[in-house]
């Protein structure tokens, strides 16, 4: 199942909820993770993993900060506050970081290569932890929505793709937050070279 969605904040029905914008997520309450562990040899190969109360085995999410895909735009800091909120209701979270463009060998393919390394060290993770690892979603912002698609899709690329791993775990649902679900849309947009730039960095093939 893929969810997308493009809006932060709508107004309240009488049966609905009402979403928030970054202003308010950011100031929502971060929670200490249970634990903090590295998925590579990278000093930002690493992520956050918040467990519910409970005995579990829990349902996992993976949070996906944005950032343009970009190195200084965003980090796993801006999207602790919803891997938190998600806990408190229950999920555990693992909130990751990322080799980006501008870091060393981020871009294509380490940043995929980083994405997909992350979420198949859940494995890793629930030899210890108590983690339902037939119900994980990704969740993403952005850059992030993106990765949380791709993910969703790793396993149906050719067995021998340099970013497919050599057994990509399977996701339950993606859920995509103001990210671009077709990259060659998204590049042909903005015919302006530097909005092109902030999207996709430069130089770039979208295939």
């Amino acid at each position: 199942m893929i969810v997308t969605s493009t809006a932060w904040a709508q107004t309240p029905s009488d049966n609905q909820h009402a979403l928030i914008g970054p202003p308010q997520l950011h100031a929502l309450p971060v929670t200490a993770p249970t634990l903090v562990e590295a998925y590579g040899p990278d000093p930002l190969q690493i992520g956050e993993l918040r467990l519910p109360a409970g005995p579990g085995p829990f349902p996992v999410v993976m949070v996906i900060h944005g950032g343009c895909w970009t190195k200084g735009y965003e980090t796993l800091a801006g999207t602790a506050p919803l891997a938190s909120a998600l806990t408190d209701k229950g999920v555990a979270t693992w909130n990751i970081e990322y080799r980006q463009v501008g870091d060393t060998r981020g871009g294509w393919p380490g940043t995929f290569q980083d994405w997909g390394a992350a979420l198949d060290h859940l494995r890793v993770l629930a030899r210890t932890q108590p983690l339902d690892l037939k119900h994980v979603v990704t969740v993403g912002h952005s850059a992030g929505a993106h990765a949380a698609l791709w993910l969703a899709a790793r396993p149906r690329l050719p067995a021998d793709s340099e970013v497919r791993g050599a057994d990509p775990l399977k996701v339950s649902a993606a859920v995509a937050i103001d990210g671009p679900g077709d990259l060659r849309t998204l590049y042909g947009f903005d015919k302006d070279s530097r909005m092109r730039s902030r999207q996709c960095g430069t130089s770039t093939s979208a295939t």
